[in-house]
């Protein structure tokens, strides 16, 4: 199958600093936001990095034999379930007292960290060998997509994330919104930006499950075709 780019991954420069192995991965979720969390995350990163620009540049894929190899799929899954948790409901609770911190940088890498794990996700799955390594755990993983995806189907006049991707402020009403907004507000958008980042590549990543459909466990099958019916919900985001 021809590859699909990463949605909202940007090129890799030619010099992409080299991650650290991914067999220090360790999970922290119950450390959201800490100093901890942000140094996995920038580890996170260099290896979605690494293995975007492996993938674009047809070259040795070591970030995902790595992977692979220390059997940190598990993990990556498990850090993407506790990160939309804290998303959906964390986050709401502890904005108040996130925006009068004023440390809206903090937030939005700890946000964005689902973004990089699905865009990381998408790298993996376009191997037939990284679907087979799911194992039971491909149940959550269509799940998330599933949820992921219905997301982007809720009507624009309901759907904050996607109207903001459709009918973006420009000129001088940008402008004067982005200078009048509170900290809670910028929040407020990370959030909706990150939901819907991480809402298009959920769709990248439920290609390539469905590329490698019979690598699947059949429960994972079942709720693919039975339980969600993907084919049906596809429909609507054509």
């Amino acid at each position: 199958a021809e590859r699909a780019g990463s949605p909202g991954t940007a090129d890799a420069p030619p010099d992409a600093e080299v991650p650290e192995p991914p067999e220090r991965l360790g999970f922290v979720a119950r450390y959201v936001g800490s100093s901890e969390f942000l140094s996995q995350h920038a580890d996170l990163e260099k290896l979605n990095i690494c293995a975007h620009q492996c993938a674009m540049r047809n070259a040795d894929e070591y970030v995902v034999e790595a992977i692979l190899t220390y059997e940190k799929l598990p993990l990556l899954i498990t850090d993407l379930l506790a990160t939309e948790l804290w998303r959906t409901h964390a986050f709401p609770h502890l904005l108040p007292s996130l925006a009068s911190n004023r440390n809206v940088l903090r937030t939005y890498f700890t946000l964005y960290h689902e973004c990089t794990l699905v865009s990381l996700l998408h790298t993996l799955f376009y191997h037939r060998r990284a679907v087979e390594a799911l194992d039971q755990l491909s149940v959550e993983l269509v799940d998330y997509c599933a949820r992921r995806m219905a997301s982007l189907a809720v009507p624009e006049d309901r759907n904050d994330a996607v109207r903001r991707q459709r009918r973006p402020l420009s000129g001088d009403a940008r402008q004067e919104h982005l200078l009048g907004r509170t900290a809670a507000e910028e929040l407020e958008e990370h959030r909706l930006e990150t939901q819907y980042r991480s809402a298009v590549g959920s769709v990248a990543i439920a290609r390539y499950l469905c590329e490698h459909f019979e690598a699947l466990p059949l429960a994972a099958q079942a709720r693919i075709l039975e339980t969600h019916d993907w084919l049906l919900m596809l429909v609507s985001l054509v």
